[in-house]
């Protein structure tokens, strides 16, 4: 084996090492994450520890989509506003965030309270 071919595979191998060493960083990884409005404008964002709820104003009212901040469950339903609060509710739960709090209901158990960490709001 030639020195120029040993060195060729050094830098491959170093490429492909670093490459998939490198992780993304959690801002990256939250924007990522805001598109669920998809075609939709996004009229509002909250995060908590464990969710994340997005508010998108469709052709005629707003849908909320509250997903698991680790990506694995994402509901969608109508959403309704009233003052700085949205609301929303499918067969399962009932759903209410403003900029401080986050409540997850469901008929005959008590509902689950998170706090908001983070929100922006566009008033579209």
């Amino acid at each position: 084996m030639n020195y120029h071919n040993l060195t060729v595979k050094c830098v491959l191998l170093s490429v492909f090492l670093i490459s998939n060493s490198i992780t993304i960083p959690a801002t990256a990884q939250r924007n990522r994450n805001r598109t669920t409005c998809g075609s939709m404008q996004e009229e509002a964002y909250y995060r908590t520890k464990n969710h994340q709820i997005n508010i998108c104003l469709g052709e005629a009212s707003y849908q909320m989509i509250v997903s698991n901040f680790d990506g694995t469950k994402r509901d969608k339903m109508p959403a309704t506003k009233r003052g700085n609060r949205f609301d929303g509710s499918n067969k399962y739960h009932n759903y209410s965030v403003t900029p401080r709090a986050f409540q997850i209901g469901t008929d005959g158990e008590p509902p689950v309270r998170e706090k908001v960490i983070e929100h922006k709001y566009n008033g579209l």
